[in-house]
């Protein structure tokens, strides 16, 4: 691995590690505060915080199947860090990095809660607490803010940054680090 990588590498692991944090500090501070249930309007009609524990994914779907998420979540993990590291130098790219650090925090985030959160493991909701209440959004939390801003800023990137060209580079860079010519 290039010094260069490396020491990108090295500072995404630690945003990634203080992303963590932030998003399960607010989780731990929601449920010392509130009751499971409990409100405080934070904005008249518009936002507030309800504490709840969603047992499946946005919108509560494939509720009740934490092993499913705890087996899959490693996995596209697994597939951000290897696109952090083998996508090419350049700084066109850094803001592909970038989201794959936001992404990969918000999926540790919530996967923690998936574990960790239940009377066993593997049997946890994750906090929920941010209630849209104007237009009754499902209730989320900061990683689901990580993953969902991120993704939507991904495929904005996608449509009107970067060229069919740039996916060639993109491909041929991760074939190489493969050979382990990066």
């Amino acid at each position: 691995m290039k010094k260069l990588t490396l020491k990108r590498t090295v500072i995404a692991v630690i945003a990634v590690i203080l992303l963590v944090c932030f998003d399960q500090l607010s989780k731990y501070l929601v449920k010392a505060n509130f009751e499971l249930g409990g409100t405080k309007m934070l904005i008249d009609g518009i936002l507030r915080f309800r504490y709840i524990e969603n047992i499946g994914m946005a919108w509560s779907l494939l509720e009740g199947k934490q092993i499913l998420f705890a087996v899959i979540t490693p996995i596209v993990i697994f597939f951000l860090g290897k696109t952090f590291i083998c996508l090419p130098e350049e700084k066109r790219y850094t803001p592909i990095r970038v989201l794959c650090v936001f992404i990969t925090a918000g999926a540790i985030g919530n996967l923690i809660d998936r574990v960790w959160n239940g009377e066993t493991l593997f049997t946890g909701g994750v906090v929920d607490f941010i209630d849209v209440y104007v237009i009754h959004f499902p209730v989320f939390n900061v990683a689901d803010i990580y993953v969902t801003c991120s993704e939507i800023a991904l495929v904005l990137l996608l449509i009107f940054l970067y060229k069919d060209e740039d996916f060639k580079i993109i491909i041929d860079s991760c074939t190489d680090f493969k050979k382990g010519n990066k």
